[in-house]
């Protein structure tokens, strides 16, 4: 992807909010069009070090020529920041598995569509109220079946990063 492709980007972004009606598009209460500072290119390779992976192209020159962050699709975009435990891509809550990095989530293995065959079979085991004797044999069942459920659907996202929600 050829840089010259983000040339004026970030203006355009920014000149949004000045539009009337702006603050009405989803998503803008939020983000505000506000974008994050752009990266150096010293940056971008800790970063990329960060997670043993070299970034996409196109990936690469947003953040080194638009915004590490902020005004996006829906929500908006995350931002890359490091902190104590490596980069993280921050925003919306978002919050990696097990504690993990996003480096360390990052460079798992991408399993997602091994597993998805796999996801669906046990969306549809989900436990039903009505199968179980009382409230409390219900509740334990499905918390089983929960936590199954969001270590496997962890697992389908893993070898990802999150850049958007």
């Amino acid at each position: 992807m050829s840089d010259d492709v983000w040339t004026g980007v970030r203006e355009r972004v920014l000149r949004i909010a000045e539009q009337p009606g702006a603050d009405e598009i989803f998503g803008a209460r939020g983000h505000g069009f506000r974008l994050g500072s752009v990266m150096s290119e010293e940056q971008l390779q800790a970063l990329e070090s960060d997670l043993g992976s070299e970034l996409p192209a196109g990936y690469r020159g947003f953040l080194l020529q638009v915004g590490r962050g902020g005004a996006g699709p829906g929500y908006g975009l995350m931002t890359p920041a490091p902190g104590a435990d490596g980069w993280q891509w921050i925003g919306s809550g978002l919050k990696y598995p097990a504690q993990q990095t996003a480096a360390e989530f990052a460079g798992r293995p991408f399993a997602a569509e091994g597993l998805q065959g796999e996801l669906t079979a046990l969306e549809a085991q989900e436990p039903a109220p009505d199968a179980f004797a009382d409230d409390d044999e219900f509740r334990r069942a499905h918390a089983a079946w929960h936590a199954q459920y969001e270590e496997m659907y962890d697992d389908q996202e893993a070898g990802a990063v999150f850049l958007s929600e």
